[in-house]
């Protein structure tokens, strides 16, 4: 990832870190509200059974796979040097 560019638009580097930190910070918010939809009534006389169970397990497994899968992996930003190198190279 060495450009930022989507069709005619380039972003900058520090368009990307934003972007980035916002990604982050949204994929926590998910995590953190699949982890209450999990744990959802469990402290009341009658906790959720059968499909209302399964339906907050699913869908608290689905988010875990889903940032394992498309968040934790994410690499980090090239420096600004090392855009400016990949640049030169490409010349």
């Amino acid at each position: 990832m060495c450009f930022f560019s989507a069709g005619e638009t380039k972003y900058s580097l520090d368009e990307a870190k934003t972007l980035r930190i916002e990604l982050l910070r949204t994929a926590d918010t998910v995590d953190s509200l699949s982890k209450k939809i999990a744990i959802l009534g469990m402290n009341t006389e009658s906790p959720p059974q059968g499909q209302a169970l399964k339906l907050q397990q699913t869908i608290r497994n689905g988010v875990a796979q889903f940032l394992k899968k498309h968040v934790i992996g994410l690499p980090s930003l090239p420096t600004q040097d090392e855009i400016a190198a990949f640049q030169e190279r490409r010349r």
